[in-house]
């Protein structure tokens, strides 16, 4: 009997749907928004997850933020995480963190299962310290971006 176990990686939870560039807007809330509006249409949050975020985080925390380069904003799953989802942004003029430095990656979680996002952590701290994540921040448009996630985590898996 072979066992096969569903691996939540990034390029299994990212497609053209829950990944974006976000040109003009620098406000942390309103990007917020955005990342989780994939989320709550997929039934992966509630409205109350994204609320839950925005009251913890009222500006970018340093704590969040992997390597100095990708920020990973989330919350308790009993704010409202009904399953695992993450949604992809950057944000091309960056998000200014409490302490003042500029992130451009910002990945949204949402999980109702510690068991079954320790994996995808990983693989998204392996990519904060990678030169995919540089990659990705000058990509001009989403099938580049997923091409980029795709090739990062080819050779992660790999190895």
């Amino acid at each position: 009997m072979i066992l096969s176990t569903k691996k939540n990686g990034l390029t299994d939870m990212l497609t053209e749907k829950n990944i974006m560039m976000i040109e003009n807007i620098t406000d942390w809330h309103r990007v917020l928004d955005m990342l989780a509006a994939p989320l709550k249409e997929t039934h992966i949050i509630t409205p109350n997850y994204v609320e839950a975020v925005k009251q913890e985080m009222a500006v970018l925390p340093d704590y969040v933020v992997l390597r100095n380069k990708i920020a990973l904003p989330h919350t308790v799953a009993e704010a409202g995480a009904l399953g695992v989802g993450i949604t992809l942004a950057v944000v091309k003029k960056g998000i200014v963190t409490k302490s003042g430095q500029r992130i451009h990656t910002i990945i949204f979680l949402a999980s109702n299962n510690k068991e079954e996002h320790i994996d995808l952590i990983l693989e998204i701290m392996d990519l904060a310290g990678s030169t995919a994540v540089d990659q990705l921040e000058e990509a001009t448009d989403k099938p580049k971006m997923l091409e980029i996630i795709r090739k990062f985590s080819d050779t992660r898996w790999r190895h």
